[in-house]
């Protein structure tokens, strides 16, 4: 997570520097290189600027300024900690992120032949703990049967591959694949 931090702060500051750099150089283009004092003055009463270089200049600027906006804007933002579930064990705590637990669910379900498009999502209430698997079937599926399948798969892998004992499976039919 750290490396991501720092290439997401590396990548903000390469960001910074080429709109700026870019910026200026379009507003340098916009005034007279060699009387810059001149060209302000001008600027400010407007004779100096053709109608392009004044546009170029203002869309520089603007530029300027969503960019200071998309800057504060991320540093402002927080970044939103990975939903966990907690696990006590003789040994100590065990911490799993929501995300993996979904993972291990759509990797079950997955196995089945006459299931696609899963979506996978845990379900947390106070203590207890239990994953919502959604679906589509093919025709000639019995959804019942499958249905019943899938919810043991994966009641059965999340136990032995995290030995977090699920509340419930609920599996959820969208649709039927290959019917819009």
């Amino acid at each position: 997570m750290k490396i991501f931090k720092k290439g997401k702060n590396f990548f903000l500051a390469i960001n910074i520097i080429l709109v700026l750099a870019i910026c200026f150089f379009v507003i340098y283009a916009c005034l007279d290189p060699l009387d810059f004092e001149k060209a302000f003055e001008d600027f400010v009463d407007a004779r100096f600027f053709s109608t392009q270089r004044g546009l170029l200049f203002l869309a520089a600027l603007l530029v300027i300024g969503f960019e200071i906006l998309f800057i504060w804007s991320m540093i402002q933002k927080e970044e939103k900690p990975a939903e966990t579930v907690s696990i006590e064990t003789p040994s100590g705590q065990i911490t799993i992120a929501v995300y993996s637990l979904e993972a291990l669910a759509k990797m079950e379900a997955s196995q089945f032949d006459m299931v696609s498009d899963i979506r996978t999502k845990v379900d947390m209430k106070d203590t207890q703990i239990g994953m919502d698997v959604y679906v589509k079937v093919m025709p000639t599926v019995l959804i019942p049967e499958i249905s019943s399948k899938i919810q043991n798969a994966v009641k059965e892998k999340i136990l032995s591959g995290t030995g977090i004992d699920l509340h419930h499976v609920r599996v959820f039919v969208d649709g039927i694949a290959g019917i819009s």
